[in-house]
């Protein structure tokens, strides 16, 4: 009886790697960054397909961003003696705030486009990543004030 239930235990597992052998059909992305940043990609379906693209545009906006408040701030205050005070925050928050609010977000708005089953633009995913940038600058305005 042990020797019969060990043979239908190992007949299963003979099974399921011949299931796996004949699944090894994997489907080939097209995702290229170029296609992305150019908007001429292809839809995307695969969840890390939409968060990296998401991740991306919402990055460039922020980048920019900082590097012109940081030349606002170098050229308004070029004769102070402590700039590099003023600067260094600048710099440590554009790289800061789109690892640490940019990242998650893509990756929360890539699985809920992705468990749709539909496939996305690059354009969808740069508008999601312009409206995150705006809800930053939102946020970070909004808080701001009430401070002072």
């Amino acid at each position: 009886m042990s020797n019969k239930s060990f043979e239908h235990v190992q007949s299963d597992q003979r099974m399921i790697v011949t299931i796996f052998e004949q699944n090894s059909n994997f489907t080939k992305s097209n995702f290229t960054l170029s296609g992305v940043l150019l908007l001429n990609g292809d839809q995307m379906s695969a969840w890390s397909e939409i968060s990296l693209a998401t991740f991306i545009w919402m990055a460039l906006p922020f980048l920019f961003y900082g590097a012109c408040s940081s030349l606002i701030a170098l050229f308004t205050l070029r004769k102070h003696p402590y700039i590099i005070f003023v600067l260094l925050p600048f710099f440590i928050t554009t790289i800061l705030i789109p690892l640490s609010f940019g990242a998650p977000t893509s990756m929360i708005l890539a699985y809920a486009v992705s468990s749709t089953d539909l496939s996305v633009s690059p354009a969808v995913c740069m508008v999601f990543g312009f409206l995150q940038t705006v809800i930053i600058f939102i946020v970070s305005t909004t808080r701001l004030h009430a401070t002072l």
